[in-house]
């Protein structure tokens, strides 16, 4: 994206990965499908039964009114296949609401 868009003041160092970073991220759950687009790398996600609008507006606001467990269980309604792992969730949760 620097290459192509950026105004040359940027460059791009690779540092390689950093401990628990991953190499790609699952948009699309195994329940969700996607098309194709003009572009052959991007595709379009068909989502079944996604979540509105409203309801991702109220989450919002609950992160700063709720506890963890509270937020953690919400999440835990909105991606149903979602696992928790070793707490690391609600640790990031709370720092965000300490901020």
């Amino acid at each position: 994206m620097i290459k192509r868009f950026g105004d040359g003041r940027s460059s791009v160092q690779i540092t390689g990965l950093r401990e628990g970073e991953k190499l790609y991220e699952e948009l699309l759950t195994a329940e969700d499908n996607s098309i194709p687009t003009e572009y052959k790398k991007i595709f379009k996600a068909v989502v079944e039964n996604g979540i509105k609008r409203e309801v991702i507006e109220g989450f919002v606001k609950d992160i700063f009114e709720k506890g963890n467990d509270e937020l953690v269980k919400t999440l835990c309604g909105f991606v149903p296949c979602f696992k928790q792992a070793g707490g690391k969730l609600e640790e990031r949760v709370l720092e965000r609401k300490e901020a």
